[in-house]
């Protein structure tokens, strides 16, 4: 999060404008004041501060914001306007917040590389892998790989056989159904995750299996 230019203040009042706005707050400066003189102003140019500070970008920064606001929201403080940025130790709870989100991701791609390398290594017919099994007495594949996170369900959401492999398990065996994700979970995450990470390799590698 290295940001290869310093964030302007205007550019910092724009986004919190833009941001508070989808809330249905309207920011806005007293009328026939210098704006620069301004409390509100002030709260733009210390959050500014704070984002060159720590080398935050753009996206990061707008990310940022948008964390900040939703906490304000919870809070029910967001019609106190910038200020609430600047209660207390609200950045830093914001901040950690931001890192815990990457801390996520990074995870979910983690989680969706070892699912992909598992899969990608399976000889032959992946749907007939995954719906095998030693015994009618034993789970299927897919339902031990699941149980013992070698396939997580973001990557049963993405991968073909992978879905029609859990419906069809489903059908056959109550038990097994409620250990495998619902087609509920499926469709949510697998719209979430083309909607904001299909530029993902590992999203299309898993895609094209």
């Amino acid at each position: 999060m290295v940001a290869a230019l310093q964030l302007t203040d205007q550019e910092v009042w724009e986004w919190c404008f833009d941001i508070y706005l989808r809330h249905n707050i309207r920011l806005k400066f007293p009328k026939n004041t210098d704006y620069t003189k301004t409390y509100q102003w002030r709260y733009v140019k210390s959050i500014c501060h704070k984002f060159n500070e720590w080398g935050f970008d753009r996206d990061t920064s707008i990310a940022f914001i948008e964390i900040a606001v939703a906490y304000a929201k919870e809070l029910k403080v967001l019609e106190k306007g910038l200020a609430v940025l600047h209660q207390g130790n609200m950045l830093n709870i914001c901040y950690e917040r931001l890192k815990s989100r990457d801390n996520n991701k990074e995870n979910l791609l983690a989680r969706l590389q070892y699912s992909y390398d598992y899969m990608a290594g399976v000889d032959g017919d992946l749907f007939k892998y995954l719906i095998g099994r030693n015994s009618s007495r034993d789970f299927h594949q897919l339902t031990n790989d699941y149980m013992s996170n070698k396939i997580c369900m973001e990557a049963i959401s993405l991968v073909k056989p992978a879905r029609k492999a859990l419906r069809v398990i489903s059908e056959r065996d109550k038990i097994e159904a409620e250990i495998l994700p619902d087609i509920s979970k499926l469709y949510i995450s697998r719209t979430h995750l083309l909607d904001g990470s299909s530029h993902i390799n590992v999203v299309q590698d898993l895609l094209a299996l």
